[in-house]
């Protein structure tokens, strides 16, 4: 179960940085040291570029699950089983790495170390800073000893 992760946010959409007119729900692991924790928000997000990124994973989705499954009934039609069983492995393979890509890569957001939440919009990425000033701690240099 993920925990929530409260965050003062711009009122701007965090793609394109218009008015925003709806939420886009950013979920992931923060790791922190020896444990993990799946954290979710809702970030603002404007219409159009809520559609882009339905689209963005669609296409993510057709390429990852529809060829590997295409190349499987290519192999039924040819009565291949090499090709039956790699177009089914590949496929259950591309669904693994769908789900870590559309996790990790896509969207406007995703989760880093220590609840660090990196946004693709790297204006938004400052104004979140500037809203929530220490939310980024510099690391503490230590001195080299001897």
């Amino acid at each position: 179960m993920a925990s929530s992760f409260r965050l003062s946010l711009p009122s701007k959409c965090c793609v394109c940085l218009g008015p925003p007119e709806t939420t886009h729900t950013i979920a992931g692991k923060s790791t922190a040291v020896g444990y993990d924790i799946w954290r979710k928000i809702d970030v603002p997000i404007c219409r159009g570029c809520q559609k882009q990124e339905f689209k963005r994973r669609l296409i993510l989705f057709g390429v990852f699950v529809f060829i590997p499954f295409a190349i499987a009934f290519v192999g039924m039609a040819l009565d291949n089983a090499t090709m039956i069983f790699l177009g089914i492995l590949g496929g259950v393979l591309a669904a693994f790495i769908l789900l870590w890509v559309l996790r990790e890569i896509t969207g406007p957001a995703n989760f880093g170390a220590f609840d660090r939440i990196h946004f693709r919009n790297k204006t938004y990425q400052k104004l979140v800073e500037e809203l929530n000033p220490g939310l980024y701690p510099a690391l503490r240099k230590t001195p080299k000893n001897g």
